[in-house]
């Protein structure tokens, strides 16, 4: 008798899992992964919200002349005007920031935008920022054509300026004529009717075309 009540007695202990069984602890190499994926994941998190953030505040131009002291100022202030005085300011009264200007085009032209723009601030934070501030990277035509996408489509003479100019380029990579040789944003010296074009610095730039194409001052007839 004894021993069936054993008997039943091991068997009852043999049938119950242990704790340790019901909840195996992981290994160490396992939770230093997910200790890394949680780490990581947390830096997505926080630089996804930043970029965000960042973006956010590229979209005030206050913010962008809160760090460029000058001449970006005075571009800034010129847009605050009652009257617009440059091709700029002119953009800025049809709701166009800075950033949509000083920026290629797309999601990766935004990002450059961006890196330019933390470098920038980097050198401002040193204190070793340039007065007046120096433009380190040319202005590309497309920061302007991204926008201004139809002025190839019109092929009227009043606009062959511009629709010969990839024509040109090809033609002669030398010669290459950029958007603001002509248009030149922070200018005052344009005429408002003119949309802030300068008489004289777009007539040498209409001579430097016609040099190379002909029909112009120094032309020898059409090519």
């Amino acid at each position: 008798m004894r021993k069936n009540q054993s008997t039943r007695t091991t068997r009852r202990k043999r049938g119950k899992p242990s704790p340790s069984r019901l909840h195996p602890s992981r290994p160490p190499r396992s939770r230093a992964i997910f200790a890394i994926l949680g780490v990581l994941t947390l830096l997505l998190i926080v630089g996804a919200g930043g970029t965000l953030y960042a973006a956010h505040l590229e979209n005030s131009d206050s913010f962008c002349t809160s760090c460029h002291t000058e001449p970006e100022s005075t571009f800034y202030q010129r847009t605050q005007a009652a009257n617009t005085t440059d091709l700029a300011s002119a953009h800025s009264l049809k709701g166009v920031h800075c950033i949509q200007c000083h920026s290629g085009d797309g999601v990766m032209g935004r990002i450059d935008g961006m890196k330019l723009g933390v470098r920038d601030l980097s050198v401002y934070l040193q204190g070793n920022y340039p007065q007046p501030s120096a433009l380190t990277h040319p202005y590309g035509d497309v920061q302007c054509v991204k926008c201004h996408d139809n002025i190839y489509q019109d092929r009227s003479f009043n606009n062959h300026f511009h629709k010969l100019l990839p024509q040109l380029t090809k033609a002669f990579p030398g010669q290459r004529i950029t958007c603001i040789e002509c248009h030149q944003g922070h200018s005052t010296k344009g005429e408002q009717k003119l949309a802030y074009l300068n008489r004289d610095t777009t007539g040498q730039v209409c001579q430097k075309c016609h040099r190379v194409a002909g029909e112009g001052e120094e032309g020898e007839g059409r090519r």
